[in-house]
């Protein structure tokens, strides 16, 4: 096992040439600078979901009932998150709090502010249940957006502060991480829906049958929506009214969240072709075959970042290879998040052991494609300035929303204010990190099915867009 925090003298398949520049931590393109493997539980010891970058820590989600957090330059551990579930959904840090969105359980905000003990603050029910994992959240100028297909309600906006719920909406079943841009909301449905909601009261603005989806999110640019479906369709729609612009099939499934940089829309399909597109017109650009199932695209300068069987850097100019990372991967590399010139990626290899790596970008900059700057499947510090609201004076943190500053809200259930389970869920149970989820039905039939349940589980929980 590689210790958490060396510097592995690691590198990929691909061939750095000797004309390539050495970066600060002395290594190459595509080379490693550390690698983390240090979790453990009763179960399998994956990592699960796509990294979030933030104030020089990532965040991690687990097969293990908990998240991991590691510091970002060192790749030493700094923090464990307990949320009584793996995690498959990346979470969203804002403002020195992470919300958290465990497999099949409530939602969880923890405390991330300097000396809080990194313990549950509050808790809301938006529909986990055995047969369903909620989105990855999304927050956005102090409100938490989160969605569902097994509703009513099939989405939630809550007080990112108490948990308080703003607005749930009843009518189309829904599923996708949801996209917030200015004043609007864009979910996607495994049925075959995308919808325009309010942000403010979560009204209907419009709505738009598509293909099927796999619960994979939309993305924005310049005023246009854009989403791939199970059929290989890929639509641009506008999104004040959800008048298509384009559409275009890709020949098969489009099971990854497009992103956009510079005019050039980035999407792949299953049999692992991978395309740059014109945003404008959905004319074809480039074309690169990334040999499997693919994971969601990044982009930073001219260099475009994709996972799947590998991590590859790929020239934006021609679609030509620059470089290929595939040390340690068994199973699938998910969606890569590039801050200051590093590459941050998660390894799920369940049911064997999983990886977290930061490895050499060759490029200066951070993510700036639209995945990542609107917080969708993981993001850095420059989508969370953006959507961050001040810090209220009065939210205490660590659980101690009743003020008495011993680092509780004096609830065993979870509650904020003790008298009207605003912002609860159900109890949940033990806390253990034993890989399981937590005890009630989805504990019980986890327990009858052991790993078994939780293999069958995890094609639906990861979330590798």
């Amino acid at each position: 096992m590689l210790r958490s925090g060396a510097v592995a003298a690691v590198a990929g398949t691909g061939v750095v040439g000797a004309t390539t520049p050495v970066s600060a931590t002395g290594t190459q393109p595509g080379e490693v600078q550390w690698a983390y493997d240090d979790i453990s539980c009763a179960q399998v010891d994956s990592f699960h979901a796509p990294p979030t970058v933030v104030d020089g820590r990532v965040y991690a989600g687990t097969t293990c009932q908990h998240l991991q957090v590691v510091d970002a330059a060192g790749g030493t551990e700094v923090d464990t998150l307990y949320a009584r579930a793996s995690t498959g959904r990346p979470p969203a840090v804002v403002n020195d709090i992470a919300v958290v969105m465990p497999n099949n359980e409530a939602l969880q905000t923890f405390d991330q502010n300097p000396g809080a003990a990194g313990e549950v603050d509050w808790e809301a029910d938006v529909g986990g249940s055995v047969t369903t994992v909620p989105s990855s959240p999304t927050v956005h100028d102090g409100t938490v957006y989160v969605s569902n297909h097994d509703g009513p309600a099939y989405a939630h906006a809550l007080d990112l502060w108490t948990g308080e719920e703003r607005w749930s909406y009843d009518g189309e079943e829904l599923g996708s991480s949801p996209v917030v841009v200015d004043g609007m909301v864009y979910i996607a449905g495994e049925g075959g829906v995308l919808v325009a909601l309010d942000a403010e009261t979560g009204a209907a603005e419009w709505s738009l049958t598509t293909g099927p989806t796999r619960e994979t999110a939309p993305t924005v640019a310049d005023g246009v929506v854009y989403l791939g479906t199970d059929d290989g369709a890929v639509y641009a729609v506008e999104a004040s009214t959800g008048d298509v612009s384009w559409e275009l099939t890709l020949g098969e499934t489009v099971p990854t969240t497009p992103t956009v940089a510079d005019g050039t829309l980035y999407v792949a399909n299953s049999d692992g072709s991978f395309f740059a597109l014109d945003a404008a017109t959905g004319d074809e650009e480039w074309q690169f075959d990334t040999g499997g199932w693919p994971a969601s695209a990044t982009v930073v300068d001219d260099t475009v970042f994709v996972g799947g069987q590998a991590l590859i850097a790929i020239d934006d100019g021609d679609g030509s290879e620059r470089w290929r990372f595939d040390e340690g991967v068994e199973e699938h590399v998910l969606a890569p998040v590039v801050v200051d010139g590093t590459v941050f990626v998660a390894v799920d290899n369940a049911p064997q052991d999983g990886l977290l790596y930061a490895i050499d970008a060759g490029v200066d900059g951070s993510s700036e494609d639209s995945r990542v700057l609107l917080g969708t499947s993981g993001h850095h510090d420059g989508w969370a300035t953006a959507a961050g609201a001040t810090r209220p004076s009065t939210f205490e943190g660590s659980g101690d929303e009743d003020g008495d500053g011993d680092g509780s809200d004096d609830s065993e259930s979870g509650e904020t204010d003790g008298d009207d389970g605003t912002g609860t869920g159900d109890d949940g149970g033990s806390s253990g990190d034993d890989g399981l989820p937590a005890p009630g039905l989805v504990g019980t039939l986890a327990s009858l099915g052991g790993a078994t349940y939780l293999f069958s589980r995890w094609g639906q929980e990861r979330e590798d867009e």
